[in-house]
């Protein structure tokens, strides 16, 4: 897990996310690579329309969930522990279609990559 995270760091430091080993997998060079990590929730706020209310019966006013359960408060924590990584490819001057066909060498190419970091 360290490895990917150090490798999805790196990657966001670059003006420009590039493959290696483009020639090597038969890609485009200019094939950009679209990466992001992000910490996932179960639940978390929304806004006032779409949130979980609970009331109890000692207490008449409305509270939100998260603020009331602790069960809930631990899983969103425990979650934030494992971010979730999120890689897409960007080739110029090509269609979505066509773009498709590159698409396991494109994740071959990141795996390699994060193996050898």
């Amino acid at each position: 897990m360290k490895k990917i995270e150090d490798w999805f760091d790196k990657l966001k430091e670059e003006k420009t996310p590039s493959l290696p080993n483009t020639k090597n997998l038969g890609l485009p060079e200019d094939t950009e690579l679209l990466a992001t990590k992000m910490p996932r929730s179960p639940y978390k706020e929304l806004d006032i329309n779409e949130n979980v209310w609970i009331c109890s019966h000692e207490d008449v006013k409305l509270m939100e969930l998260t603020t009331q359960s602790k069960y809930v408060k631990a899983i969103n924590e425990e979650w934030q522990l494992f971010p979730s990584f999120y890689l897409s490819f960007f080739i110029p001057n090509i269609k979505k279609e066509e773009g498709k066909k590159y698409k396991e060498k494109v994740f071959d190419s990141v795996a390699e990559a994060i193996a050898k970091s």
